[in-house]
């Protein structure tokens, strides 16, 4: 009876949502994506605040493997959940602008190049600050010599200089 049971519990674990997404790797997650589904995995990782954060954060992270999963997620966000993987996707051009555009330009195009600072948030809570984060995405974006990319990199630059005068409003300035 425990051998016949075994292996379909094996197959429920594979199948069930994470509950550790967390501590997932890149690829696991990838996995799980052309196993279940961009809005499946986007559903069940958006109803959880921990882990769609900690998924947020890692594609912030500018790393190659986090930027792949934020193009897979893509086809399965809407609403809040578009807006904050576009969020995140731009947040890494702070930190890997090149792949960054290299693998997300194509799905995230422009809307990644926005900038409207959330003022909740600590990092954004002077004007300082948010104009010292659009200045590093400019100036990382101007390090972006890739010869295909190099429009992308100018329409980016052109869409973020846009948003200026917005955050200068914002703060009162």
């Amino acid at each position: 009876m425990y051998i016949k049971i075994l292996p379909t519990l094996v197959i429920l674990t594979l199948l069930a949502p994470s509950h550790s997404f967390a501590k997932q790797s890149a690829d696991s997650i990838v996995a799980r994506i052309k196993a279940r589904g961009a809005n499946l995995v986007v559903q069940e990782t958006y109803r959880n605040p921990a882990e769609w954060s900690s998924l947020m954060a890692s594609i912030k992270s500018g790393d190659s493997a986090w930027l792949e999963v934020a193009r897979l997620l893509s086809p399965g966000t809407d609403g809040s959940s578009a807006e904050e993987l576009t969020v995140a996707a731009g947040d890494a051009l702070e930190n890997n602008p090149t792949d960054t555009l290299r693998i997300l330009w194509p799905t995230f195009r422009l809307g990644m190049c926005q900038f409207l600072p959330d003022q909740t948030e600590p990092r954004y809570h002077t004007f300082k600050q948010a104009i010292g984060s659009l200045e590093k995405r400019l100036r990382k974006l101007r390090g972006v010599t890739t010869p295909n990319l190099v429009p992308a990199r100018d329409a980016c630059i052109t869409e973020l200089r846009s948003w200026r005068r917005e955050v200068e409003q914002m703060y009162g300035k």
